[in-house]
């Protein structure tokens, strides 16, 4: 092929690799408008589509996982935080109390049924309606754990929660009375740490010997040395009358001022209020408490791990808790199906 031949397909190739460039450049442009415009608006409309699905399945009141697993004693001294990222819970409504039953007045002509009536008598209840006491033992998020004399550690009563059992949450569940007795202690007022808190006295003439029997008390002497940190008023004058002893039940964290007063009665199985999360508790749950101690004892108020409490509420909530005055036991040693009734 000559020189001449060569120049006169130059125009030719530069006409093919013009038109190749244009295709080129439009293909690109193309594509920079499916990146850049087609795909976010696609992407957003799919993402809309699927996030009212998934905001639909989160219950509006679902705690962190972490929150999930503590039931936090309420001696631990502080509140623990929930999460940033915990979804607002939804307040709660407070149900009304139920009225205080009326009790069955029995002839005394007719000994025969009095005694069937009392051989059928309910002696032990379960504290949490629509639970019965054998199924009790799957609800404890934390166990009693005996602390030493005079120290205000381990775990002085049983704690009960859960989530959700039966689409129903423990939050605002009835909290019945275990044992009928009188009121000794029904403060108005939330304090630490307790939170609302109820106590019920209950004469131990009033039980049964096999109730009594399965009563294992610790050995924790009258007068122990308070030998813990705790801000304790002089308990040294304090006179108590031994002589006949009663057992005390107490139930906190409830989720609303109980609005019973001293002295009122309580039959067992009545409700007494609603499981809350009052006081230093970081998830609704209730604890449950029982002492032996000195019949007749009364508290106006109860508290402690909080400038805002007074000395009267410290002063009580040492004699309560450390003094050794009030023995404690494992709730549980009487929350069994055998002792239900006499």
């Amino acid at each position: 092929m000559n020189k001449d031949s060569l120049s006169d397909l130059i125009p030719v190739f530069l006409f093919l690799a013009m038109i190749f460039v244009k295709i080129f450049v439009v293909c690109m442009i193309f594509v920079t408008v499916i990146v850049f415009f087609y795909l976010p608006v696609n992407t957003t409309s799919a993402s809309e589509a699927v996030m009212p699905m998934v905001s639909e399945t989160l219950p509006p009141t679902m705690l962190s996982i972490q929150d999930a697993a503590i039931a936090n004693s309420e001696w631990s001294k502080e509140s623990v935080a929930l999460a940033s990222n915990t979804i607002p819970v939804t307040p709660f409504p407070i149900p009304t109390l139920a009225p205080t039953p009326t009790a069955i007045q029995i002839p005394q002509s007719d000994p025969a049924a009095a005694q069937t009536a009392i051989a059928n008598t309910v002696i032990i209840s379960s504290p949490l309606q629509g639970f019965e006491i054998g199924g009790l033992p799957e609800l404890i998020s934390q166990p009693f754990v005996l602390p030493p004399p005079g120290e205000d550690s381990g775990h002085h009563g049983v704690d009960f929660a859960f989530w959700n059992r039966g689409n129903k949450p423990i939050l605002g569940n009835p909290i019945m009375a275990v044992f009928s007795g009188t009121i000794a202690m029904s403060d108005s007022q939330e304090k630490p740490p307790y939170g609302y808190a109820l106590l019920i006295e209950t004469p131990l003439d009033s039980l049964p010997q096999n109730v009594i029997h399965a009563i294992k008390i610790p050995t924790q002497p009258i007068g122990t040395v308070i030998n813990n940190k705790l801000n304790c008023p002089d308990l040294s004058h304090d006179q108590w009358n031994s002589s006949k002893k009663s057992l005390y039940t107490l139930y906190g964290h409830m989720i609303s001022a109980p609005g019973f007063k001293i002295g009122d009665s309580i039959q067992s199985g009545q409700n007494i209020g609603f499981v809350g999360n009052s006081g230093l508790s970081s998830a609704p749950h209730l604890h449950l408490e029982m002492r032996i101690g000195p019949s007749g004892a009364t508290f106006a108020n109860m508290g402690h791990y909080d400038p805002k409490t007074t000395e009267e509420d410290r002063h009580n909530y040492c004699n309560w808790r450390v003094s050794g005055v009030f023995q404690m036991f494992d709730p549980m040693q009487l929350l069994k199906p055998q002792l239900v009734t006499q």
